[in-house]
């Protein structure tokens, strides 16, 4: 009777269960009815992790410093506001956890987590969280490897699955790159008055754009960096073979080269730009004495890009005031958008750009290292193919294809003629048999 009734007022929410004196059926003075409900949405585990639900708030089981025949639950998981409200926090911050706590903690952040948007991180991403979340663990002193350590062996298959299940589903699969500016496009924008020296602001962005161009920097914090006076980076000399004048950068500090102990043996990147006498009016040389010469006569600041003056006048540009490095990042993209290209232009383009015009022209991987600041082969990372290289590499491949083929189909040919009678002294002549598959031909002479 009891189970009968248990059944009946179950639903798919909860299970109801009868139990006690009365409850089991025995009516005495003093019987008691105990009703428990057990809630299929909540799971309480002494020690194996379960399969994972979403939609299911799991609790664990904590028998530490309590009484025999208790315990305190932990909550490892809950999408319930309600539920998350009534737990107390208790032992719950990351750096008090113990390996097998993160490891279960962890498990389920990879699985839910998502963006402000409610979309799911590209798989990359995903492994950069939980490194900052080791970083973390460390710097509060927790000395652990969460890609190494054997504790966290089930929290990497999670991750694991997780990023391949991304990958599937082409999630993070084409990673956002700095797209190359190529030589029709600046022709355009030095064509269209885009580029150009006769304004202060584009006599500055354009210099930035060349400096950009012919060092390699890197995004905007390297041209913020740029000095003027006795310690700048950029010099102004004359060949000594040919006379012609050029621009000389030597790197101070850099991703790759921030001067400490770790890089003191490094040596700095040091690149020429030569005076373009075949088209002055592009020559970052004359840029360069332009801008110059239109400085602040008695200015005291050092950074090399100055903010414009509102009111210029003939031999005064600039207002002793550097720009910003926000600015500065902008400035190949706001170039682009005013020539309406289409792409994710920025200053980064520049260095990628150079990579891969020196790429295309042939020049030797080291000196393309040398003039981006390269010291390991991510600078294949910047060489980027062009158009004209992928139809040469497909003629390349389609001609040999066909080579071989033919290759092949001659020596089957040849491999099937039969010369008897080579003898030239035999009287009864020749005789030749070709085989060609339904193709048979015999020859006497």
């Amino acid at each position: 009777m009891n189970t009968v009734r248990d059944n009946l007022s179950s639903d798919k929410s909860i299970t109801i269960i009868t139990s006690g004196s009365y409850g089991e059926g025995l009516e005495m003075r003093g019987s008691d009815l105990d009703i428990m409900q057990v809630r299929k949405s909540i799971k309480v585990n002494a020690d194996k992790q379960p399969d994972f639900n979403p939609s299911i708030t799991y609790l664990s089981m904590d028998t530490d410093d309590v009484k025999p025949g208790f315990t305190q639950l932990r909550l490892e998981y809950s999408r319930g506001q309600y539920i998350l409200e009534c737990c107390e926090e208790h032992n719950g911050r990351l750096v008090t956890m113990t390996n097998d706590q993160l490891n279960t903690v962890l498990g389920y952040f990879i699985t839910e987590v998502r963006n402000k948007k409610g979309l799911e991180y590209y798989p990359n991403t995903l492994y950069e969280l939980i490194i900052c979340i080791q970083r973390f663990l460390r710097q509060n002193d927790r000395s652990i490897s969460i890609l190494d350590d054997r504790d966290f062996s089930a929290l990497r298959s999670v991750l694991d699955s997780k990023m391949k299940e991304l990958s599937r589903n082409g999630i993070g699969l084409k990673t956002k790159k700095a797209d190359v500016i190529s030589a029709d496009q600046e022709t355009y924008m030095w064509s269209n008055n885009i580029l150009g020296t006769d304004t202060p602001k584009k006599l500055c962005d354009t210099l930035l754009y060349c400096i950009g161009l012919n060092f390699a920097l890197r995004a905007g914090q390297e041209h913020r960096n740029l000095r003027v006076g006795t310690n700048s980076q950029i010099s102004l000399k004359i060949s000594p073979t040919d006379g012609r004048k050029y621009l000389e950068y030597t790197e101070d500090v850099s991703k790759t080269n921030c001067g400490g102990l770790e890089h003191r043996k490094i040596q700095s990147k040091v690149v020429r730009a030569y005076q373009n006498t075949d088209c002055p009016e592009r020559c970052i040389i004359n840029m360069y004495q332009k801008y110059m010469s239109l400085r602040p006569n008695e200015g005291k600041c050092q950074a090399f890009y100055l903010r414009s003056k509102k009111y210029p006048t003939s031999d005064e540009w600039y207002d002793d005031c550097p720009i910003g490095v926000h600015q500065l990042q902008k400035t190949v993209s706001d170039l682009c958008k005013g020539a309406q290209f289409s792409g994710n232009f920025t200053n980064h383009s520049l260095r990628a750009t150079a990579a891969t015009r020196l790429y295309a022209a042939g020049v030797d991987e080291q000196l393309i290292s040398e003039k981006t600041g390269h010291r390991s082969s991510a600078v294949r990372g910047y060489k980027r193919t062009c158009e004209d290289q992928l139809i040469m590499v497909d003629s390349v491949v389609n001609a040999k294809v066909h080579k071989t083929q033919d290759s092949t189909l001659t020596k089957s040919i040849v491999d099937k003629v039969d010369v008897k009678g080579d003898d030239p002294k035999n009287e009864n002549g020749r005789e030749i048999s070709i085989d060609a598959g339904s193709v048979k031909i015999n020859l006497k002479f």
